[in-house]
């Protein structure tokens, strides 16, 4: 039996006597309020990243947060930060707990520069996915799209096997971002 019991309900340590003092009760309990505080209010998951923003960037981000199964088309003119938007967006949703698979798909020059902005700006490590992380991921599932939460990969990419392509879309993604959607073509 180990030297000190360890109990997870209030009642349980209650029970046995183990009392914490006055200071401490009173500090756990405001640590709750401001975290209980903080996460009802109307710009939670918007905040904390790092980077200046513009007036209309937030508005969006807000209002997108708001909707109970966003589908946004986010298609500002050159320079005014869409990724920044999409970047607030994804954090606002894994905050929240409204997403927590996502999928972004990018042309296969912008994958490194999206995979540094989501690290640098908001604390989110994605995979990148290319032949030879998928290869690799191979190995440890039958869909290795399954073995990673966040996942960056190129639309060329995804295309160039209809395998990968069908394990692409049966993974159960809660989040896809396409940059440069405008690309796409209907098939």
């Amino acid at each position: 039996l180990d030297s000190k019991l360890v109990f997870s309900k209030p009642q349980d340590r209650l029970f046995a006597g183990q009392i914490d003092r006055m200071d401490r009760f009173a500090l756990r309990y405001r640590a709750r309020k401001y975290s209980s505080e903080q996460f009802r209010m109307p710009y939670s998951g918007l905040r904390g990243q790092r980077t200046s923003l513009i007036p209309h960037q937030l508005n969006i981000a807000h209002d997108v947060g708001r909707r109970h199964a966003p589908r946004v088309l986010l298609a500002d003119e050159v320079g005014l930060g869409k990724t920044i938007e999409a970047g607030m967006i994804l954090h606002q949703q894994l905050l929240s707990g409204a997403a927590e698979r996502v999928l972004i798909i990018v042309p296969e020059t912008l994958q490194h520069q999206w995979l540094v902005e989501m690290l640098r700006r908001f604390n989110l490590r994605f995979a990148l996915f290319d032949d030879e992380r998928y290869a690799e991921a191979q190995h440890d599932a039958y869909n290795p799209f399954d073995t990673e939460q966040l996942v960056i990969c190129s639309l060329d990419f995804a295309r160039r096997s209809k395998q990968r392509l069908e394990h692409l879309c049966e993974a159960e993604w809660d989040l896809l971002v396409v940059d440069e959607a405008h690309h796409l073509v209907w098939s």
